[in-house]
């Protein structure tokens, strides 16, 4: 099962927590979101391995960002055979 690591930014010790993704489980590798969410995945495992607060923590926090925003309308356009909204 896959997962995803959220930090809570307002906390001076965030900690990385885990959340269970299994929504992702069966979906195709060749989907454009399905890589885009495994580049974030690694990119959250990468920020906490990374010292907090430093320059490099918050250069993989706005490629996270960044990515995610990306990531989200590929998640929101509707699928093939399904009607939009």
């Amino acid at each position: 099962m896959s997962s995803l690591l959220f930090i809570d930014e307002e906390s001076p010790n965030a900690q990385p927590q885990v959340c269970p993704m299994s929504y992702t489980s069966g979906m195709n590798d060749t989907n454009p979101a399905v890589a885009k969410l495994q580049r974030i995945q690694q990119l959250w495992a990468e920020l906490g391995r990374t010292k907090l607060n430093s320059p490099e923590y918050r250069d993989v926090m706005k490629k996270i960002r960044a990515l995610s925003a990306e990531y989200q309308p590929l998640v929101d356009a509707p699928q093939k055979g399904e009607k939009s909204k």
